[in-house]
């Protein structure tokens, strides 16, 4: 048998291995397809139902977290402001009693 006699035979014998190794492969890319649609049909099932149960992304906790913390510095720094301005209404308080009583008895200066 010549080479080429021989290399023709040996590709005849390749064939069906050839054309099963296509096979597997088309098989697998179709198999990686239906994995990405079965992931993406999964994923938009699980979108759904967090909007109808009305829960939230991440991003959104996150970003309403970053205000919630924003407001509580700004709570705070009031809370801090109105603890000053207290100390000095009673100090004021301290210095002129008569003030004090006639404001929290609602009396006027010259009705006393």
């Amino acid at each position: 048998m010549s080479a080429f006699a021989h290399s023709a035979a040996m590709s005849r014998s390749n064939k069906p291995l050839e054309d099963l190794a296509r096979l597997m492969g088309d098989a697998a890319d179709a198999a990686r397809g239906l994995g990405r649609e079965a992931g993406n049909l999964f994923q938009s099932q699980i979108d759904a139902l967090l909007r109808e149960r009305h829960m939230v992304s991440r991003e959104q906790f996150d970003a309403l977290a970053d205000r919630a913390s924003v407001m509580r510095e700004k709570m705070d720094e009031m809370e801090k402001r109105l603890a000053r301005a207290e100390a000095a209404l009673a100090e004021h308080d301290s210095k002129e009693p008569a003030l004090g009583k006639r404001i929290a008895g609602g009396k006027s200066r010259g009705k006393e």
